[in-house]
């Protein structure tokens, strides 16, 4: 969900969302956490606070199962999954117009869906937005925390059915677990009002560093079902949607560090722009199942 704005006219990224701070060493300010994986020659780890420690289970293809999220019952697991990010409820460097409220994710039928609405929302500094919308983040609630569940190399799926419409932003990323908002990893973006491109990017640490994006053109993403997938490996990413490779970056920028997933539908911004009279509200970004895998060192 990030990028500089003035790099669109090229090359169609998203705003980075606003820095945010953690005083201290980056590792001491996280929760005493659960170790999952083990550190070798490369950092391959998994970290997750206690209140949420996933199975670890290995079939022998040189990844271990870390989470299998199906979605199942009625809820969200609130101990895996939190709504907004640490540093708020909507990215306001991206221009966004939403506020995520946790009333916008629901879960039903084995599916998560974040429902977006156009219902004036009151932001937590009195502010007011023009729609809500929903995210899950495995990442801090606050400034200072520690993610849910953060891991270093593996592959992260899920089936996702996206929504279209003007000004609607449907989106698979990862942030760095300990505080800073770059280097980014874009699974997969996606603008309502064009759904038959994705965009699969690495965010540079360097925030004046052209990204390394993907822009695939293929079948309509709103029709239907898909599966996303990115594999990250050391000095090595590969996208694929559907089962098929689109995408892939080699090289020593590449996170070397634990990362959290998020998924949200943003409404507006910058890069999307308002939506229109045809984009009709309610809209839903759902997901079917989201897997984690971690690699076996």
């Amino acid at each position: 969900m990030t990028g500089e704005p003035a790099q669109r006219a090229t090359a169609p990224v998203s705003a980075f969302p606003r820095r945010w701070s953690i005083s201290g060493t980056r590792r001491s300010t996280l929760p005493r956490p659960v170790v999952l994986g083990a550190a070798a020659i490369v950092a391959v780890v998994a970290i997750a606070l206690p209140q949420f420690a996933p199975s670890v289970r290995t079939d022998g293809s040189g990844f271990r199962e870390l989470l299998d999220e199906n979605f199942d019952g009625h809820t969200l697991n609130s101990a895996a999954w939190n709504t907004c990010y640490p540093w708020g409820c909507t990215i306001a460097s991206n221009d966004e117009q939403q506020w995520y409220q946790r009333s916008q994710v629901t879960v039903a039928d084995g599916e998560l869906r974040l429902t977006a609405e156009a219902r004036p929302t009151r932001a937590s500094d009195g502010s007011w937005f023009p729609y809500r919308s929903g995210m899950i983040s495995s990442g801090p609630a606050e400034p200072g925390g520690g993610p849910t569940l953060a891991f270093t190399y593996g592959t992260v799926e899920a089936r996702l059915r996206i929504p279209a419409g003007k000004g609607l932003w449907s989106a698979l990323w990862l942030l760095p677990a300990f505080g800073d908002s770059r280097p980014e990893v874009d699974i997969v973006e996606i603008l309502g009002d064009d759904t038959r491109v994705s965009y699969l990017t690495l965010q540079r640490e360097n925030r004046r560093s052209k990204p390394f994006q993907g822009v695939r053109r293929g079948a309509d993403l709103a029709d239907g079902w898909h599966v996303y997938r990115l594999v990250w490996l050391p000095q090595t990413l590969l996208w694929y949607v559907d089962g098929a490779l689109v995408h892939s970056v080699h090289d020593d920028e590449v996170p070397d560090e634990p990362m959290y997933v998020i998924a949200d539908l943003a409404v507006g911004g910058s890069w999307p722009g308002s939506p229109n009279r045809r984009t009709r509200f309610p809209a839903s970004m759902t997901i079917d199942y989201l897997r984690i895998e971690l690699k076996e060192h």
